[in-house]
């Protein structure tokens, strides 16, 4: 459990296990409009927004330059921006991007004048001694990624008639495919032509260099 949860949530938590415990729902509770997306939206107007965005953003990312942020806020609303999208929920849509998009203004300038990235400066876990300081950490840079360009997607039908919709989603685009096009040529891109001919046989030593793993799977998620 992060520090951001012990530390900083305990009424959301408070929150998030009172709504757990609640009694048996019928299944219609489920569906748009039902109790669950209210509860889930009160939840998340009243209290988790304020929390997640002072936490996070504003004393994680923008105090401290920790890009670990990015991974937990994917985390915490990959299903919360899901759920706008199947429900048709427009103007939650607004607000998620309109929240999330203060990101964008922490790229910076990487040091081999490759282009922008997310560069981790400190936190939890960038430290001199891990060698994370200072470097674009991949992972959690494509899951934030996977996560805006849900919430663009998403909000595509609006961007003809709506100026700061159709700001997001072009700057979402963008980002996305500088930092893809990137990968594609680095270190981190991804392997798919070397791993599909693989077989167990193929693995010689312990070296990890033919496993799809957790940054492939988000990169792939970014393209699609």
């Amino acid at each position: 459990m992060t520090a951001f949860w012990r530390n900083s949530a305990g009424p959301l938590l408070a929150a998030v296990i009172a709504l757990g415990a609640a009694p048996a729902r019928a299944v219609g509770e489920f569906e748009c409009g039902g109790a669950v997306e209210a509860d889930t939206w009160r939840l998340w107007e009243n209290q988790a927004r304020d929390l997640i965005g002072k936490a996070l953003i504003k004393d994680g990312f923008k105090a401290q330059g920790d890009t670990y942020v990015l991974y937990d806020l994917q985390g915490y609303m990959q299903n919360l921006a899901s759920m706008a999208a199947r429900c048709g929920r427009t103007d939650n849509l607004r607000a998620i991007a309109r929240f999330l998009a203060p990101l964008f203004d922490e790229l910076v300038d990487l040091p081999d004048g490759a282009g922008k990235a997310w560069v981790c400066r400190g936190g939890r876990v960038c430290s001199a001694a891990n060698r994370l300081q200072g470097t674009e950490v991949v992972l959690t840079s494509s899951q934030y990624l996977a996560l805006v360009m849900r919430v663009a997607s998403a909000l595509l039908p609006l961007a003809g008639s709506d100026a700061e919709v159709r700001g997001f989603i072009d700057q979402a685009a963008r980002t996305a495919v500088a930092h893809l096009d990137r990968w594609a040529n680095g270190k981190p891109g991804l392997r798919i032509a070397e791993r599909l001919p693989s077989q167990p046989a193929s693995v010689r030593d312990d070296s990890s260099r033919l496993f799809y793993n957790d940054t492939d799977l988000w990169m792939l998620a970014v393209h699609a």
